[in-house]
């Protein structure tokens, strides 16, 4: 069955009304970007990364999935191709449309997890104002389960197995992403297969000319013409082509902005074999 991987980023939540982090209206607006979401120093932010992200998990209880969740969800049934999604959204909205099989690249804001003793829980939307771990009693150390910058990403390692497993006949969709934490442009470039890009806005961050078709729409909007071209081009072979060059150096993969100088080597460690410390 032709495979259909899927990365999606915070312009898939837009239409719900939660904020996107970047932009001009973005959350880290009025936000010092060190101190809550920098992972070097989140212990001495403690308390103001637990304010903010409370303030956030509130958010995305009252919002609702919207059509891009519902119809991200139902590809999940499909009988043309094997859905693999990967966001790197931290909010619940597709699996409250139902989706069951997403992987979160960058973790979940309902969850707290303990670095003390690994511990993990979900809270759902809660405010928690406790600090204290339920069972190693530890406190100060349970913090939001989410991937902050500078720090590694376990969930990749899946992401790059499923983009090393594309084929000529598979496809590859963009939704939603400015590319400036992953490089979808360029992971555009390294793979065979359809490749789509879905987002109303242009990003220096992404080359264009990396993918076969540009929707230029919001996701909700975007994503039924994005299935239209996916049915089209079935049966149809995409190979790499002139864009089939990765650096051999290698990178551990941490999440954060990429910096051009990075940009190939952060690609040859997605698609390396991995090593231990990796996963």
């Amino acid at each position: 069955m032709r495979k259909v991987v899927v990365i999606s980023g915070a312009g898939l939540s837009v239409e719900s009304g939660v904020q996107a982090f970047r932009g001009k209206e973005g959350l880290w607006c009025g936000h010092d970007i060190a101190k809550v979401a920098t992972g070097s120093t989140w212990l001495a932010n403690a308390d103001e990364i637990r304010d903010f992200y409370n303030a956030r998990r509130y958010e995305i209880g009252r919002a609702e999935p919207n059509a891009a969740h519902r119809l991200l969800a139902g590809m999940e049934g499909s009988e043309e191709f094997e859905l693999l999604h990967f966001t790197q959204n931290v909010d619940d909205l597709l699996e409250r449309a139902g989706a069951a099989e997403v992987v979160h690249l960058h973790g979940s804001i309902r969850r707290l997890r303990c670095e003390m003793c690994g511990h993990a829980r979900d809270v759902g939307h809660q405010r928690i104002r406790s600090a204290l771990c339920p069972v190693c009693r530890t406190k100060g150390l349970v913090r939001p389960d989410i991937v902050l910058m500078g720090e590694h990403a376990p969930e990749y390692a899946r992401l790059r197995s499923a983009l090393r497993s594309l084929g000529e006949e598979d496809a590859l969709v963009v939704i939603g992403t400015s590319g400036n934490v992953l490089s979808v442009g360029e992971i555009a470039k390294q793979v065979p297969g359809f490749k789509i890009l879905c987002d109303p806005t242009p990003s220096a961050a992404i080359d264009p000319r990396a993918f076969h078709e540009v929707v230029r729409l919001p996701a909700s909007e975007g994503i039924p013409r994005v299935l239209e071209l996916i049915h089209a081009s079935a049966g149809s072979r995409f190979p790499v082509g002139r864009w089939a060059t990765v650096e051999e150096e290698a990178e551990s993969g941490p999440v954060g902005p990429v910096k051009p100088g990075r940009m190939a080597s952060l690609l040859s460690w997605l698609f390396r074999s991995p090593r231990p410390a990796d996963c």
